[in-house]
């Protein structure tokens, strides 16, 4: 992580532990327990989309894609205020996050605000749910416009895609 800008070296105050959580595909993935610094962080009152209301919209649909983003939140600059705040203990010294990290209680909103920005005139046949992005029409040849459209916008935002996870 180091090597790619995710993390760099800290002199932080602040300080979160690591664990490692074993994940289904058999390797254990790193994760930063960020329970007492969320505990104090103000919340970031960005509306979440609910899923009722994402339902309504994709009713009448036709045809949908779903699109599952990959790696997206440390594809997101992390505030500077926020850096030293995200530093995390490792065996080898402390590190902080120069990217938005999953733990951070405010990291869902901070991606849902980028994704809905990024989608932002497009909400007639699309919608995000964090990095879950379905795009919905009511024949083949729109959806195709529709789905090339978003695509568009996700690859001049600098994201990605997980074509396992797409239908």
């Amino acid at each position: 992580m180091k090597g790619l800008g995710v993390i760099q070296p800290s002199l932080s105050p602040w300080a979160s532990p690591v664990v490692l959580v074993w994940k289904q595909d058999a390797y254990m993935q790193f994760c930063v327990d960020s329970r007492k610094l969320n505990a104090i962080t103000t919340p970031d009152a960005y509306p979440m989309p609910r899923m009722d209301t994402l339902l309504d919209y994709l009713g009448p649909a036709k045809v949908l894609s779903t699109l599952d983003l990959s790696k997206g939140f440390p594809k997101m600059a992390l505030y500077p205020d926020a850096i030293a705040k995200s530093a995390f203990t490792t065996p080898v010294g402390l590190y902080e996050f120069t990217v938005l990290p999953f733990s951070m209680r405010n990291s869902p909103a901070s991606f849902q605000r980028l994704i809905n920005n990024l989608l932002e005139g497009y909400e007639q046949f699309a919608l995000a749910y964090i990095d879950d992005i379905a795009i919905f029409s009511q024949d083949f040849e729109s959806h195709l416009f529709h789905l090339t459209t978003v695509l568009g916008k996700i690859t001049q935002a600098g994201l990605t895609v997980k074509a396992k996870k797409c239908q």
